[in-house]
């Protein structure tokens, strides 16, 4: 995630993740572990220890509300590009540390897919087109299927060129996508391998994802 007003970003670089949004989602602290904890899906993750949560008081205030309906959560899609909820936790504080942070981001959206390899194709057709996109995007890792804990999931990761203080960063970008029936997660990680290598947190964070039905 990069710093409102501190480095050159193209808003195009991340659409759809500027504003995050605690519908469905809640936070528990156990002896110092922060453990995501989605009710609409039944899935909990461990966050590295001392990573920041961003919210807003209107949005902490939302996981208060009784469930929400499906006509409730059609209005948020609508009115969020087709985002359920979304959440970000950072490595820093963001009005302490300035440039890029590494970071995890959730999002649910809705899944019109019928099955898994349906789903793994659509996510394949979004993720060649989203990549071509981006400037200096590239693929790492090309779309695949992974297991986590007990689903079926998708995978890819790329890089992308981004300018902070006219010196280039690369950013590397991993994606895990899981179908949830009528709904999919995607857990999205981010950091630099040659400054802010957080590969082994971003696998303790994946391996502990767990489904309770």
């Amino acid at each position: 995630m990069f710093m409102k007003n501190r480095i050159t970003v193209k808003p195009v670089i991340l659409p759809g993740f500027i504003i995050f949004f605690f519908l469905v989602f809640s936070a528990d602290f156990l002896f110092g572990q922060v453990v995501y904890k989605n009710d609409l899906l039944r899935l909990t993750m461990n966050i590295p220890q001392n990573w920041k949560l961003v919210g807003t008081e209107k949005s902490i205030k939302n996981l208060k509300e009784p469930k929400l309906t499906d006509e409730q959560l059609k209005k948020i899609m609508e009115s969020n590009r087709g985002v359920i909820s979304q959440v970000g936790y950072f490595k820093y504080d963001i009005d302490s540390v300035s440039g890029f942070i590494p970071c995890i981001r959730t999002s649910v959206k809705p899944n019109p897919a019928k099955d898994f390899l349906e789903f793994k194709t659509m996510m394949a057709v979004f993720a060649e087109k989203y990549i071509k996109e981006l400037s200096d995007g590239k693929y790492i890792e090309e779309v695949s299927e992974v297991q986590i804990a007990t689903k079926k999931a998708v995978y890819y990761s790329y890089s992308i060129k981004v300018w902070q203080k006219s010196v280039p960063v690369l950013v590397r970008t991993k994606c895990y996508c899981i179908p949830l029936g009528s709904y999919f997660i995607a857990i999205t990680c981010m950091d630099n391998e040659v400054s802010e290598d957080c590969s082994q947190l971003f696998a303790e964070a994946i391996g502990s994802v767990n489904f309770t039905e």
